[in-house]
């Protein structure tokens, strides 16, 4: 029970990374098209355009942009899902972080705490992008994606560091460094355990689970139909 929820978010993180395996989250579509990056500037406003396709592809790439920006794509573009798949609650604390966090990012303590912290500030984005596909009706990006994305970032989200003046990504920090000296550092003394119940009722969840599979579709369910469960 001590890592009851730390393993939560190792499982969300595995099955959603089962689409892809470690490859990046978002394509990019202007790379993709061997057109130049658009400017900050220039992707704000293509994701304010009339255009469902046009403003969905902008908010895309914005969010993939931020990923790369915080460093939080050296997270889900490294994790080894074929060690999370076979992680469960009885898993060694240790064992879960290796397979979650870069030993890069595990050996640096600014960088992690940045990452984890540009996660959390990403709630916005990713609601922007559902609500476009919510006004459109259609998902013109890879939903799946967008999904994956989506709830990496509101499991991080809710991750409140125990003490006020620490940041999430601080406390993360702080835990993966106790975790060095002794395996068995409780992450409860750094963090709150969250209420993850919240994500079933989350409206850009919804939205993207809808997206994905054609229908509403319940969260769990959704982990269900991987799990076999």
């Amino acid at each position: 029970m001590r890592t009851k929820h730390i393993v939560f978010f190792v499982l969300i993180v595995a099955v959603v990374l089962m689409f892809t395996g470690c490859d990046a989250l978002f394509q990019n579509t202007f790379q993709k098209l061997n057109l130049a990056q658009p400017s900050a500037a220039a992707l704000a406003e293509q994701a304010a355009s009339s255009d469902p396709v046009v403003a969905q592809k902008a908010q895309a790439t914005i969010i993939e942009q931020k990923l790369k920006e915080n460093g939080a794509a050296a997270i889900v573009n490294t994790i080894d899902v074929g060690k999370l798949t076979s992680l469960s609650s009885s898993s060694d604390t240790s064992t879960i972080v290796n397979a979650v966090i870069p030993p890069s990012l595990q050996d640096d303590h600014t960088a992690l705490a940045a990452a984890i912290d540009g996660l959390a500030g990403m709630t916005g984005d990713v609601d922007a992008l559902a609500q476009k596909i919510a006004d459109a009706g259609t998902a013109y990006v890879d939903a799946g994606s967008a999904l994956q994305t989506a709830l990496i970032v509101k499991v991080v989200k809710e991750l409140d560091a125990v003490d006020p003046n620490k940041t999430t990504g601080e406390a993360v920090a702080e835990y993966i460094t106790a975790l060095k000296k002794d395996p068995n550092a409780k992450p409860t003394t750094y963090f709150n355990v969250p209420d993850l119940s919240t994500l079933e009722t989350d409206k850009s969840l919804k939205t993207l689970l809808t997206a994905v599979n054609g229908k509403p579709t319940t969260l769990e369910d959704y982990f269900n139909s991987f799990v076999g469960s």
